[in-house]
C-alpha cells in the first residue's frame, strides 16, 4: 500500500485507504461550482462522508484534480480544493475535497430577497440543490 500525500494533504493517485481522520457518513444534496479555473460548471452533489478537513462528494461530471470549488450547502458555503476524482458507477463519479475554507451561507437568511424569487418561480436553470433550498426556504417565508 502506497501512503503518499502531496504537500498540501491531498492523496495522490496512488493512495489506497490511510486516513489520517475519521470519515462520517452524510446524505444530502449541494450546489458545487467550480471556480478554479473559471468554467462557470454549476452541477448538484451528493454528499457521501465528511471529515474535519474535507468531504467526499458525488456528481454526474468529472472534476479535474488541483480544480478550486465552491460547495453551497444549507447553511454554508465551503470553498476547497479537489483531491481525486474517480468513477463510481454508470455516469457517476466521486470528488474528494480538501476543504481550505468555509463561511456561512448567504442564503442562511430566513426570508429570500425578491430578487432571488424570480430563478426559483420559473425553474430556470436551477441545480437539484437549488431547488430543495429554496422549496425549504421559501416555507419558512410569512
Amino acid at each position: 500500500m502506497n501512503n503518499t500525500v502531496s504537500d498540501i494533504g491531498c492523496p495522490d493517485q496512488t493512495f489506497i485507504n490511510l486516513r489520517k481522520e475519521p470519515r462520517f457518513q452524510a446524505a444530502g444534496i449541494a450546489d458545487v461550482k467550480l471556480v478554479n479555473p473559471a468554467a462557470g460548471l454549476r452541477l448538484s452533489a451528493a454528499i457521501v462522508d465528511v471529515s474535519r478537513s474535507g468531504l467526499q462528494i458525488e456528481v454526474e461530471e468529472p472534476l479535474n484534480s488541483g480544480s478550486g470549488v465552491e460547495i453551497r450547502l444549507s447553511e454554508s458555503v465551503v470553498m476547497g480544493e479537489v483531491c481525486n476524482c474517480r468513477p463510481h458507477g454508470e455516469g457517476r463519479y466521486r470528488a474528494g475535497i480538501l476543504t481550505i475554507r468555509m463561511v456561512d451561507s448567504p442564503l442562511s437568511l430566513l426570508h429570500l430577497p425578491d430578487v432571488d424569487h424570480l430563478p426559483y418561480v420559473l425553474n430556470d436553470a436551477l441545480t437539484e440543490a437549488q431547488r430543495h433550498y429554496y422549496t425549504r426556504r421559501l416555507g419558512l417565508c410569512p
